[in-house]
Formats: C-alpha cells, sequence, structure tokens
C-alpha cells in the first residue's frame, strides 16, 4: 500500500530518543508507560516549543540585543559540531558516526532543551488536559515512496518501520465520529462569523477515503457561504466545469504560465472572480505550502487539488501528487 503523509507517525521522534536517551528515562517499556499514565513523546520530554526555547531569538529579533560569544569560552573540543538537533542535525551526527566512527565526539547546540525538531508532535497541557497541535513525522510525505535511498536506510538504521505505523494509524478517526471537513468565514472578511462543514475537496495525499468524507453536495456546500449569489455561482463553475482558461496557448506555454503566476492571479486574471470569492481561497493552501495563494504558484496550486486546472490538457500529476 502507498504510504500517505498522514501514516508516518511520530515513530521517528520516538525512536530517535530511544536510540540516545539515558536509559533512566525510557525504562518503562510501552505497556508500564501505559498503565502509568505516561505516553510518549512526554515520556521521553519530546514537547515541543516550549518557555526557555524562543526567549533568546525573541530578545534578538525584536529587542536588538546582541550576544558576544567572547563571554561563552570553549572549554572543550569535538570532532564535529552541529547547529540544531532537528532531525536533519541528529541525521548529520548519525552519518557522520557511520563515516567516522563511534568514538567520533560529537556536539549539537539546539535552543529547545529536548532534540526532535519538526519530527515530533506539539504536545500542550492546559488545565490538566493534553491538547495535541499538528506537527511531527506523521506530517512527512509518502516515505515509502518518496524517500531517497540513504533516507530509508536511515529510518531502517533507526529501526523504524513505516508499515507497522501505516497500520496503526487510524485514517477512519473522524469519519467514525460523524465529522467532516469545514471552512471558517470571519467577521472581518466576510462579515459575519460561520463555519460551513460538509466541504468534499480533497487534501494532498489525503488520507481520509473518497467514501468517508461525510461531504454534501458542492453546490449545497458553497451556496452555505456568507457571499453574494453571483460569488457562489461563480465558485460553482470553476468547481464543476472542465474550461480552459488558458485556451490558444500551448501546453508548454500553459505550464510555464503556471509556473510563474499565483493562483490567486489566475483566478483574478484567468478565471474573473471577485476579490470575495478569491479570499475564500486565501488560505486554502496553508496547510503543505505554508503560505497562501498569493505567494502559491497555480502550479503548486494544482498539487494542492485548487479547482479550475483540470481542463487544460496539462500533462500528468505524479503519483505523489494525488
Amino acid at each position: 500500500m502507498a504510504i500517505t503523509r498522514r501514516d508516518f507517525l511520530n515513530g521517528v521522534a520516538i525512536t530517535v530518543a530511544a536510540g540516545m536517551t539515558p536509559w533512566q528515562i525510557l525504562r518503562a517499556s510501552p505497556q508500564t508507560a501505559a498503565q502509568s499514565l505516561y505516553y510518549p513523546p512526554t515520556l521521553t520530554g519530546l514537547r515541543g516549543n516550549h518557555p526557555g526555547s524562543f526567549e533568546q531569538a525573541h530578545a534578538l529579533g525584536r529587542e536588538g540585543k546582541r550576544f558576544d560569544p567572547a563571554s561563552v569560552p570553549v572549554e572543550e573540543e569535538y570532532d564535529l559540531v552541529i547547529v540544531g538537533a532537528g532531525i536533519s542535525g541528529l541525521a548529520a551526527a548519525c552519518f557522520w558516526q557511520e563515516l567516522r566512527g563511534k568514538q567520533q565526539r560529537i556536539l549539537l547546540l539546539d535552543n529547545h532543551d529536548d532534540f526532535g525538531g519538526h519530527a515530533k508532535r506539539n504536545e500542550f497541557h492546559v488545565d490538566g488536559k493534553t491538547l495535541l497541535g499538528y506537527g511531527g513525522s506523521e506530517s512527512f510525505q509518502s516515505p515509502a515512496n518518496n524517500f531517497s535511498e540513504i533516507a530509508m536506510g536511515l529510518l531502517k538504521t533507526l529501526n523504524v518501520s513505516i508499515e507497522r505505523m501505516a497500520k496503526s494509524f487510524d485514517q477512519t478517526f473522524y469519519p467514525d465520529l460523524n465529522l467532516s471537513r469545514g471552512v471558517y468565514f470571519d467577521k472581518t472578511n466576510f462579515g459575519v462569523d460561520k463555519i460551513v462543514s460538509g466541504d468534499p475537496g480533497r487534501a494532498v495525499a489525503d488520507d481520509i477515503p473518497p467514501d468517508r468524507m461525510n461531504a454534501r453536495d458542492i453546490r449545497d456546500f458553497i451556496n452555505d457561504f456568507p457571499l453574494p449569489q453571483a460569488d457562489r455561482d461563480a465558485l460553482i463553475a470553476l468547481h464543476t466545469e472542465k474550461k480552459d482558461y488558458l485556451a490558444g496557448l500551448s501546453v508548454e506555454d500553459k505550464v510555464a504560465w503556471l509556473d510563474s503566476h499565483s493562483y490567486s492571479q489566475f483566478l483574478r486574471e484567468k478565471v474573473g472572480l471577485s476579490d470575495s470569492a478569491i479570499r475564500y481561497f486565501q488560505q486554502r493552501t496553508n496547510d503543505f505550502q505554508a503560505i497562501g495563494i498569493d505567494g502559491t504558484s497555480a502550479s503548486d496550486a494544482r498539487i494542492c487539488a485548487l479547482p479550475g486546472l483540470d481542463g487544460m490538457d496539462l500533462p500528468p500529476l505524479d503519483a505523489e501528487s494525488l
């Protein structure tokens, strides 16, 4: 089976911790950990961003403070110094030891008091409750098909089994609760605070089975938007009609245009949507591209399964983008 980005759970962070954390911290097995109300990554201290990890950066950026390296004299010698103890820094240390031997002294510097970087999930404790935020190795994109032999070799070295993690991932957790995706319209941009549920749209390497999305028909979904009727009609047409918005251009010229123009430009200049209709899409690329549609090329918007790009006879997307 193909392993999608949601299938790769927190195993890398947990396994790296098992290999590098003092055994006293890891003395509890998964079973005894559960019995004692501990659960990784709390058990291994992988807590995400925490007080103490960002104050120095804030002082540097917001207050303009500077720090004199001479005030911190060098007292030890190392064969390798790595700045950043995230997954890349840890991998570099692992590769260096494989190349030079286990006797190598390696120093990893990080602003956190733990390690793992973005390879660990963010865990917060509020009013006695544990809250989990998106993050961690579960967000990696298709490791079984998309990772290099070197990266897969590293996972093997760390005894990380993506197949085992895939079987442990509950892909129908939200559908089983009769939940669906939805869109929040805020009062500042749309005149009213409203959540519209039943979104039938797909996401990159979607983990939810198409027949379990608890979605509504696209027309019913869009007609619930707090937008003028003309905007709703235009959005419905964009989603349901396969139209060549770059008619007259060769396939090569179409690809070049989509590569060099943002999706918001495409919607405004080629589709003819109003600013209010375009605003609906503004943050739809945030999850995968970490930026809005005004900074995302139309080509990358196609990878994000946004509408309007299926009727132009473009080259097929590769398997990783479906």
